[in-house]
């Protein structure tokens, strides 16, 4: 017996550890590599990968990866390069849908071997509009490269090409044409339903949000119930249990292949969003894991996952939905099933609870770290509204199937579960949004974390969970309260938008605002009440964000130049032909009309409280 037999094998729980973080430092090193600036060549990446296969070390593996993540991030870098300006005149391959983006239509389409953005108005985006990813257009017009400062490090977009005219579809991609078969069945069994329902309702089930009205995406964002519209992990599991009974009539060697192939026929139909592809990867290794009688651990399972997107895809890692969806996972993987555990009362909500709790935490410093809010009412907003999504997901792809082929009445019977699933969660969104609760905040985080941990060691010490307790609760409280309460203060919320607030709250628009941006900066800052709109410019879309807000909002006085004419129903202004003064609080605003603008001076009122800057 040599002295590495008598050697005692490591116990068990030992080698799942030392497996799982092998695997989560592969991850790592391919998102470092990617991450990197690096551009190391074929013959440096084949060289160190020799040096690893005789050293058979995890460290030379390590190296390797990140080598080749690397690589593949350099290579995709210098895709960007090399795209001519000029007139184009060709076809073109959707890589997306298109979506209207402020009176044109807007798709990222491969042009050789470029991808570019596709811009096209008038008659040439009507005509692109109904297109779907995978088809091919001919296009006529000039394309433009972006210059350094318009690219996105997680785009692969190299240029913008503006046509003049569009003509097709030409053509598709085989793939594509089963799955745009399906997205358009699905689509026509909605048609019955109001246009806000049917926009929901395809973004739900397959993350289709082009067409959804920006006040309904506000309410979802300000209820923190946006990620139901990101089709991830969750979609992907009810998929499986719906082709569950398919696959188990499959013979035994089919099971594996089968599942993989509804697996890539649902990432074609979401349009390979980086959170179906971190789900897909996650459920592909798994299946095959499973069938090779090798099943992997759920961290395993995802570190692999994302290292292999990774490599293949360099520019996931600058994307945050893939990083939201990472860190979602990774929490529910790791602390879903601990949570449930400590929980009192029935399993179902016990799970529910936990996978939201272990979710939330962990997506939630990345999203302070990136500016965004996380609201208090979101956790409990999530509780009811996860199981109608869910409805949406699994009832919409079976029956809506069949009120596709179907249609007429049958399609209005088959989708009333759909309607009022749908009808509920905006209820819920529109409820939670409107409630007056703050956000977290680094120390709300901090002190909730410390209470966790503090109850989590306790074991049984009663005072030690009751002080851990307490923290949490009293965070949370903190959190809740801190609603924003608006000052005097002014800012610009974006292109053509302007907040002032002394007293009273001013908001001039003009044709370049986005309602969505209008929308976050009256919902961040707690604006409950308008006192002054002033609709600058008679452009089309600065009168639709006028009519938003006053539907959203409690309008006191709204004003227009003379050309916008009469107020369509539902919205009014008063027209502005000659110099005019408002006073709003403590602000004087004043009003002068220029050809079909609306020029805006605010001044302060003598004794009052006024933003910095305002005379």
């Amino acid at each position: 017996m040599t002295d590495e037999d008598a050697r005692p094998a490591p116990p068990p729980a030992m080698v799942v550890a030392s497996g799982h973080a092998l695997a989560l430092a592969v991850a790592a090193s391919a998102w470092l590599g990617a991450w990197s600036q690096l551009s190391p060549s074929r013959g440096v990446v084949v060289l160190v990968g020799l040096v690893a296969w005789r050293w058979r070390h995890p460290v030379g593996w390590l190296v390797l990866v990140a080598l080749v993540a690397a690589h593949a991030g350099g290579a995709a870098r210098d895709g960007l390069g090399g795209l001519a300006p000029g007139a184009v005149a060709g076809e073109v391959t959707l890589l997306g849908d298109p979506r209207p983006v402020a009176g044109a239509v807007v798709v990222e389409v491969r042009l050789g071997r470029h991808h570019v953005e596709l811009r096209a108005a008038g008659s040439a985006g009507g005509a692109l509009r109904d297109r779907l990813a995978g088809e091919r257009v001919r296009v006529v017009g000039a394309v433009r490269p972006s210059t350094p400062a318009e690219r996105h490090p997680g785009s692969h977009v190299a240029g913008t090409l503006s046509a003049t005219s569009v003509e097709g579809p030409s053509g598709v991609w085989p793939p594509a044409a089963p799955v745009n078969a399906l997205h358009r069945l699905l689509a026509r069994g909605t048609d019955h339903l109001a246009r806000d329902d049917q926009a929901v309702v395809a973004g739900l089930l397959v993350g289709d949000d082009r067409f959804i009205p920006a006040d309904v995406t506000d309410d979802l964002r300000g209820a923190g119930l946006s990620h139901l519209l990101a089709v991830s992990g969750q979609n992907v599991a009810f998929l499986l249990l719906l082709a569950s009974p398919l696959v188990a009539r499959c013979p035994g060697r089919w099971r594996a292949p089968v599942t993989l192939g509804v697996i890539v026929a649902f990432v074609l139909l979401t349009r390979a969003e980086p959170s179906v592809l971190r789900a897909a990867a996650m459920t592909g290794i798994g299946v095959t894991a499973a069938s090779l009688g090798r099943p992997l651990g759920g961290i395993r399972v995802l570190a692999l996952g994302v290292a292999g997107l990774i490599v293949v895809d360099p520019f996931l890692v600058h994307r945050l939905g893939f990083a939201l969806s990472v860190a979602a996972a990774a929490g529910i993987v790791v602390a879903a099933a601990p949570v449930a555990d400590r929980l009192r009362g029935p399993s179902a909500i016990r799970e529910a609870v936990s996978v939201t709790v272990a979710a939330q935490a962990a997506v939630t410093p990345l999203l302070l770290a990136n500016g965004l809010s996380v609201p208090v009412v979101g956790v409990l907003a999530n509780l009811p509204a996860a199981p109608l999504a869910g409805l949406v997901m699994t009832w919409g792809l079976t029956a809506g199937t069949v009120a596709g082929i179907v249609g007429g009445p049958v399609a209005v019977v088959v989708h009333v579960p759909t309607l009022l699933a749908v009808r509920g969660l905006m209820g819920i969104a529109r409820l939670a949004n409107g409630l007056p609760l703050g956000s977290f905040a680094p120390w709300h985080l901090a002190v909730v974390g410390m209470g966790v941990l503090l109850a989590w060691t306790a074991d049984a010490r009663r005072g030690r969970r009751l002080v851990g307790g307490g923290l949490v609760v009293v965070a949370v409280a903190f959190a809740a309260l801190a609603a924003p309460a608006v000052g005097p203060g002014s800012w610009e919320a974006g292109p053509g938008v302007q907040v002032w607030r002394g007293g009273g709250t001013v908001l001039v628009v003009d044709g370049r605002a986005q309602d969505a941006a209008v929308l976050a900066v009256v919902r961040r800052a707690g604006i409950r009440r308008i006192d002054l709109l002033v609709v600058r410019s008679t452009s089309p879309r600065a009168l639709a964000v006028a009519g938003l807000v006053q539907r959203r909002l409690h309008v006191a006085s709204v004003v227009a130049p003379a050309s916008a004419g009469e107020a369509p129903e539902g919205q009014r202004w008063t027209s502005v032909d000659r110099p005019s003064r408002i006073a709003v609080g403590d602000l004087d605003v004043a009003v002068v009309a220029d050809g079909d603008r609306l020029d805006v001076t605010v001044h302060c009122r003598p004794g009052g409280r006024c933003p910095d800057g305002v005379g």
